[in-house]
C-alpha cells in the first residue's frame, strides 16, 4: 500500500523482484538504504531495525518513537529514517504531502472518500500536532489497506452466494473456482474507489 500510494518506483521494483526473485523484502530494504547490492548478507539485527523502521513510518511514528521502539538514541533511529528516505525519496514527499494535505483540510481523506477529520492538526502544543500528523499518514495507509480488504470479501461474497443460489451463470462459476483456486485477478488499487464493489 505504500508503495501504490507513494508511487516511489525504487519501492516498487524492490517489491516486484522480491516477488519475482524471492529474498527477504526487509534485507532488500537494508540494502538499499545502505546502498549495497540486495543480495548482501544482513544480520537478524538489522533486518529487526529495517523492518521497525518501515512499520514505525507507517504508523506516523517519527525518531524519539522509533528510538524507543529499537532502544537506541534519537540519532540512531533519525539515522535509520534518513537511509530509508535516501533510498526511497518518493515516500519522503508522500509523507510530507499526506500532512500538508492534511494541514489544509484539517482531515485525511482516503481514495475513497471516507475521511478522518484531525482537528489537532494546527494546533499550538507541538504533541498535539505531531499526534495528529502521525494519525494522518497512518490513517491513509491503514484505512487504504482496510478498504481493499473489504472490497476482496465483498467480492468473495458475491461470488459464492452466486454459487449457492445454484446461480450457474459462466461469470458466477468462474469466479468462484478463481476465487477457492487462488487464482483470482488481485484487487487494483484503483478499485478502492469503486462505490458498486459490495453492490
Amino acid at each position: 500500500m505504500l508503495a501504490h500510494l507513494s508511487g516511489d518506483t525504487g519501492l516498487i521494483s524492490l517489491l516486484r523482484r522480491q516477488i519475482t526473485d524471492g529474498g527477504d523484502v526487509f534485507e532488500r530494504i537494508w540494502n538499499a538504504g545502505r546502498g549495497t547490492s540486495p543480495e548482501t548478507p544482513v544480520s537478524k539485527e538489522d533486518r529487526d531495525s529495517a523492518k521497525r523502521t518501515v512499520y514505525g513510518l507507517l504508523y506516523g511514528q517519527g525518531k524519539t518513537g522509533l528510538a524507543e521502539k529499537l532502544g537506541c538514541t534519537g540519532d540512531v533511529a533519525q539515522g535509520l529514517i534518513n537511509a530509508f528516505f535516501r533510498a526511497f525519496p518518493g515516500v519522503r514527499t508522500f509523507v510530507s504531502r499526506t500532512k500538508e494535505r492534511a494541514r489544509c483540510e484539517r482531515m485525511v481523506v482516503l481514495p475513497s472518500g471516507r475521511h478522518r477529520p484531525l482537528p489537532g492538526i494546527r494546533a499550538a502544543d507541538q504533541a498535539e500536532r505531531a499526534e495528529s500528523e502521525r494519525k494522518a499518514v497512518n490513517s491513509l495507509i491503514q484505512g487504504s489497506a482496510a478498504d481493499l480488504m473489504k472490497i476482496a470479501m465483498c467480492r468473495w461474497l458475491a461470488a459464492a452466494s452466486a454459487v449457492v443460489r445454484g446461480d450457474r451463470a459462466p461469470c458466477a462459476e468462474a469466479a468462484w473456482l478463481q476465487l477457492v483456486r487462488g487464482g483470482a485477478k488481485p484487487l487494483a488499487i484503483g478499485d478502492v474507489s469503486s462505490p458498486s464493489a459490495c453492490g
